[in-house]
């Protein structure tokens, strides 16, 4: 059985895992890699197991700016056991047999950066810009509906009131925001 994570970036961030509410992360730079790895993994792909990645160059220019490779892999290497240990306890705290499912939450092949198959990560972002492109691309009766429920999933910016100043998540509150924005429209638009 996966270990369950929720997480909630639009509007107040909030994590639970195994349904309890992470209140500290011990660092900017955790809570900002574990965001960036949980949204590079889950955005924009059908499914949310395995098929999204992050690079280390990715992880270079995005968390740490620019650093070289090696000196990027160094921070990366220790905050991932971080996030790891943090996963672990965390979850641990739930369910004591959860360590033995390797709750690694960042698996790294070749370099590239997945979500592990221990973690089964819930997200809010997914899950509206799912709700938009259904909405985006329904043809029929039902599109209203399909539009009204992309916009009840937009719960406020991205990472609202987090310490988090990185160029990436000032980019992905944009993105997020202009699709809130295209809901808001077409929906006065269809008279609502």
């Amino acid at each position: 059985m996966a270990i369950q994570i929720r997480v909630q970036a639009l509007g107040a961030p909030s994590v639970m895992i195994e349904g309890k509410v992470v209140n500290a992360w011990d660092g900017i730079t955790i809570e900002n890699v574990f965001y960036f790895i949980v949204d590079g993994c889950l955005q924009e792909y059908e499914s949310a197991r395995n098929t999204g990645f992050r690079t280390l160059d990715d992880f270079a220019a995005s968390i740490w700016g620019n650093t070289p490779i090696q000196e990027a892999k160094t921070n990366l290497e220790r905050v991932r056991e971080r996030v790891a240990w943090k996963i672990g306890n965390e979850a641990a705290w739930k369910n004591p047999q959860s360590r033995s499912q390797d709750p690694r939450l960042i698996i790294d092949v070749d370099h590239r950066f997945f979500l592990g198959t221990g973690v089964e990560v819930i997200y809010d972002v997914k899950a509206f810009e799912d709700a938009y492109r259904i909405a985006r691309y329904t043809e029929n009766l039902h599109a209203d509906q399909a539009w009204i429920s992309a916009l009840h999933l937009y719960s406020g910016p991205y990472l609202h009131g987090t310490q988090i100043t990185s160029p990436w998540v000032r980019q992905r509150r944009e993105e997020l925001e202009n699709m809130h924005q295209v809901i808001l429209r077409h929906l006065e638009w269809l008279g609502f």
